[in-house]
């Protein structure tokens, strides 16, 4: 069975009634139970009183003949008629029960035939005059239940008065709780129009803009952003792709055509190498490229230096690139850089820096300094803006960045004032761990 979803505005109105209907339960159950409970406790407390206020007023006088006596003990009235004392229990009203079967000083209501009047009786052995008396006692309680009644119109005002500021509370609480739902609507509807290729942050929904609204878009947004990101990973891997592998399979390709057309050993050899070359960079490059897609286990890294060697060999990997050109260049290594990353991943780094350097320089001087934490590449090139159009040199960057970004290297690449640019590269601290090479 398909569970059914209720909207928060009448959640609120049923949570809200089912409080008010408890509330108003309550309170007339107390009214009752507290009434009922005062009157049945004056009663006994005045009855018990009436004990010994009677047999003081009794006393000497000849009962015997008395069917009952009243015991005036306040002003006498209609409705507050004094206490009497039966001792002839055939003179007793006919709705009070029968004596015989009524427990000693226990007091009990007795049922009158108008709703005003109400009466208790107490059995009780009075002592008179040295002697023990069987008599009743019976109390016209209908002052009591005349205050009742106006009690009970008292409590129904008030009854009243309550009910309508649950109703007015009750508007309010709606009224508030469409005011904190109607943002949350607004934000549901906007997702709900958003197509799936629609990677926009989504603006904080006016209205009531609450601390828990602005941290669920906040959390939406940030999701969108991962997913961005990773949409334009895929993109990138694509542009990548077909950047850099373009260079190798050409290698490869022409190798594999120039080993069909002659036997010498050393042209062979000199082919093979190529390919061997070639293919390593390809490697190297996918290698990267996945890499670029998991999450770092630093545990994994070890901090390791390159040497003199490792650079020079970076660098002359792209000598072609200023084979035809007036270029010189040098490397000027201060300390051996220390760097927390795999090896493929620093050699695409850099190596995307330095071919970039030396494909867009026509003439001058190319300068690799290297020192523990930091890396230039200073070249006397075209500069950022004449190159920044150019799809080779800007996917270049995009994979530096990428790569920077994943191994916490920082990285800027600014025109120098006599021309050309400089691609600088800062190695995070690697002091702190312990996994060296």
């Amino acid at each position: 069975m398909m569970k059914i979803f209720h909207s928060a505005k009448r959640l609120t109105f049923l949570y809200f009634s089912i409080v008010a209907a408890a509330i108003i339960i309550i309170h007339a159950s107390v009214f009752e139970f507290t009434t009922e409970d005062l009157e049945h406790i004056y009663a006994e407390n005045k009855l018990l009183n009436l004990v010994s206020f009677s047999e003081k007023t009794l006393k000497g006088s000849d009962i015997t003949a008395l069917p009952y006596k009243e015991v005036i003990t306040q002003g006498n009235t209609v409705f507050d008629p004094s206490p009497r004392v039966y001792f002839d229990f055939s003179a007793l009203p006919k709705e009070f029960p029968d004596p015989t079967l009524i427990a000693y000083e226990q007091a009990i209501e007795v049922p009158m035939a108008s709703d005003i009047e109400a009466h208790f009786i107490m059995k009780k052995k009075l002592q008179i005059n040295g002697e023990s008396v069987d008599a009743i006692l019976a109390l016209d309680n209908s002052l009591y239940e005349l205050s009742e009644e106006q009690l009970f119109d008292t409590l129904s005002k008030q009854f009243l008065i309550s009910l309508v500021l649950l109703i007015v509370s009750l508007s309010v609480v709606l009224t508030i709780a469409d005011k904190l739902t109607k943002p949350i609507s607004t934000f549901a509807k906007a997702l709900a129009k958003k197509s799936s290729t629609d990677l926009t942050p989504i603006s904080l929904p006016k209205g009531t803009q609450t601390s828990e609204l602005k941290g669920m878009v906040d959390t939406f947004n940030a999701y969108q952003k991962r997913i961005q990101s990773l949409v334009e990973r895929e993109r990138s891997f694509n542009r990548y792709a077909s950047h850099e592998l373009r260079t190798p399979l050409t290698v490869i390709t022409g190798a594999v055509a120039l080993l069909g057309e002659s036997d010498d050993k050393a042209f062979i050899e000199k082919q093979h190498k190529r390919l061997i070359k070639a293919s390593l960079e390809m490697n190297e490059f996918i290698e990267t490229l996945l890499n670029l897609t998991k999450p770092v286990d630093e545990l994994e890294l070890k901090v390791r230096n390159i040497t003199k060697e490792q650079l020079t060999s970076l660098a002359e990997d792209h000598l072609h690139l200023i084979k035809d050109k007036n270029i010189t260049w040098q490397l000027d290594l201060l300390t051996e850089p220390e760097v927390k990353m795999p090896t493929t991943a620093f050699n695409m780094l850099l190596g995307n820096l330095i071919k970039n350097a030396f494909a867009y320089t026509l003439d001058g001087k190319i300068i690799i300094e290297a020192d523990k934490s930091r890396l230039r590449i200073i070249d006397t090139g075209t500069g950022l803006n004449q190159v920044h159009t150019n799809q080779g040199y800007g996917l270049g960057l995009l994979l530096v960045r990428d790569i920077c970004q994943q191994y916490n290297c920082g990285f800027a690449i600014t025109d120098n004032e006599s021309g050309g640019c400089t691609a600088t590269l800062h190695l995070p601290s690697c002091t702190k761990s312990n996994n060296r090479l």
